[in-house]
């Protein structure tokens, strides 16, 4: 009788460990970003609680420049971690000629989120350019 309490009390525990290994995961969330035909894409890693976004894209978001609209894409290399589901990610490439920035509040399987593009993106054809603080929402 011991040996199968102990079996028991054992598959429990080994039960009991796999619960959080399940809810741990990758989740991929895609979405419109502005009024366009714009899409945003992102990844949300969870791991033992604890999430990470990464790979945040967007792309064909407008811009309006001194030469007129443009349609551009972009990403985010850096994995932020989510304090209470929300972020904030900003690029501002080596010479500062322009700066692209992101923030947004992952809650379950919504996102959303504002984008704001800015800056001298090709001297000569695309430059004083600014997006505006454009609206995104994805989900999974």
């Amino acid at each position: 009788m011991r040996r199968t309490a102990g079996a028991v009390l054992a598959l429990g525990l080994v039960a009991g460990l796999m619960v959080p290994a399940a809810l741990a995961g990758t989740k991929i969330y895609e979405g419109t970003v502005g009024d366009s035909n714009g899409v945003v894409h992102f990844t949300v890693h969870t791991r033992h609680g604890n999430s990470k976004l990464s790979r945040f894209q967007f792309d064909q978001l407008d811009l309006a420049c001194s030469q007129g609209i443009a349609h551009i894409q972009g990403n985010f290399p850096d994995t932020v971690k989510l304090k209470n589901g929300n972020f904030k990610l900003s690029n501002d490439p080596p010479h500062g000629a322009y700066t692209e920035v992101a923030t947004g509040k992952v809650a379950g399987k919504q996102a959303s989120g504002t984008l704001q593009v800015s800056g001298d993106f090709e001297p000569g054809s695309l430059d004083d350019c600014d997006s505006g603080i454009v609206h995104w929402t994805a989900s999974r």
